[in-house]
């Protein structure tokens, strides 16, 4: 065999289900008698996930269409860690700071746990753990800055949906949206100031 090893553990799960995608014998919702193999041991929730996590379907799919064994298409998945820096560079651009934009990219793809979190064959989601979030919270910013804000939210709506598809972690998808709520509330009492003042002065 000469495919490449995964080096997380939880790579081997998201490949089983890659393959079983693959095959068509992903049976989302059902059981799934090896989903605590080698450990073996035996709880209520031995089923398949519902619905089968992104990076499994996308593997799945890429494998079957082009005929590559999964080992190698996770092995590219590798690139996808590099994403981030897009929604950081973009959103600092758009801020007329692209200096700090740069070296936030550098910061991040440089950093050592980031580094060790996305290594080779660590078939596993902290591949797109920065992106989705850098993503959503850069399109958040917009709508609270741009005069058709809707576009942005129905965006950052897009990316929220598939960032829980990714990671499926409700709670961080929470934070993100009480903190935006908290500055839509901010940027509407302070537009809202300045109104007041101009009356005011014009008074």
């Amino acid at each position: 065999n000469k495919n490449p090893l995964f080096t997380s553990y939880d790579a081997y799960y998201f490949a089983r289900w890659a393959k079983e995608k693959a095959r068509g014998t992903y049976k989302a919702g059902k059981v799934d008698p090896l989903k605590y193999v080698p450990d073996n041991y035996i709880t209520e929730n031995m089923t398949y996930p519902s619905p089968i996590p992104m990076q499994s379907w996308l593997a799945g799919e890429i494998s079957k269409v082009f005929s590559v064994p999964v080992e190698k298409v996770a092995l590219y998945f590798t690139a996808l860690s590099v994403l981030f820096v897009i929604p950081v560079l973009l959103h600092f651009y758009s801020c007329e700071l692209p200096i700090t934009g740069l070296g936030t990219a550098l910061l991040g793809s440089l950093s050592l746990i980031y580094l060790i979190r996305t290594s080779l064959m660590r078939f596993d989601t902290d591949n797109l753990n920065l992106f989705f979030p850098f993503l959503i919270g850069a399109l958040l910013y917009r709508s609270l800055k741009s005069k058709k804000p809707y576009l942005f939210v129905v965006l950052a709506g897009i990316s929220t949906e598939l960032y829980y598809w990714w990671y499926e972690h409700p709670n961080l998808i929470l934070a993100i949206f009480v903190v935006y709520g908290i500055l839509a509330i901010y940027e509407e009492r302070k537009e809202g100031l300045k109104k007041l003042a101009v009356y005011g002065v014009l008074s």
